[in-house]
C-alpha cells in the first residue's frame, strides 16, 4: 500500500497463501470497484501456477480454468529467498498494468522481511 500511495494510485491488493486461500484483501479508498475481482484473479493465477499472471497470455483459454485465471499482469508468486513458495499477490486498479506489477513487486521483493515481522513460520 505504501508504494501505491507514493504513486498516488488507489488499488486493490489480494494476497493468497500457497494453497490459494485468501490471506488478505485490501481495497484502498477510491480504488475502482472492478479491481476487486481482478486483483483476486491475478493472485489466484500466481498461487495455482507459481508464475506471474501476465505469463498466461501465452496460453489462450487458460483463463477459463480453475475458477477463472487472469492473464493480465499484476499477479506475482511470493517466494522466499530460500525458494519456498508461500503464496501470491495480486494488484489491480492502476491506469496501466505495469504499475500494478510495480506495486506487487515491492511486496514480492520484501517477502522475507514481511514474513519475519508477522512471525510466520512454514513447517
Amino acid at each position: 500500500m505504501e508504494k501505491a500511495t507514493e504513486l498516488k494510485t488507489p488499488v486493490t491488493i489480494c494476497i493468497r497463501d500457497r494453497h490459494d486461500n485468501l490471506v488478505a484483501h485490501i481495497r484502498m479508498k477510491n480504488a475502482i470497484l472492478g479491481s476487486v475481482d481482478l486483483a483476486c484473479q491475478k493472485a489466484r493465477s500466481s498461487a495455482l501456477f507459481l508464475a506471474p499472471s501476465g505469463a498466461f497470455a501465452a496460453f489462450p483459454g487458460i483463463e477459463l480454468s480453475n475458477g477463472i485465471i487472469s492473464n493480465l499482469q499484476g499477479g506475482l508468486p511470493l517466494i522466499t529467498s530460500d525458494g519456498v513458495h508461500v503464496g501470491s499477490i495480486g494488484v489491480s486498479g492502476a491506469a496501466a498494468v505495469e504499475i500494478d506489477v510495480e506495486i506487487a513487486k515491492v511486496a514480492a521483493d520484501m517477502i522475507d522481511s514481511l514474513l519475519n515481522k508477522s512471525c510466520y513460520s512454514e513447517k
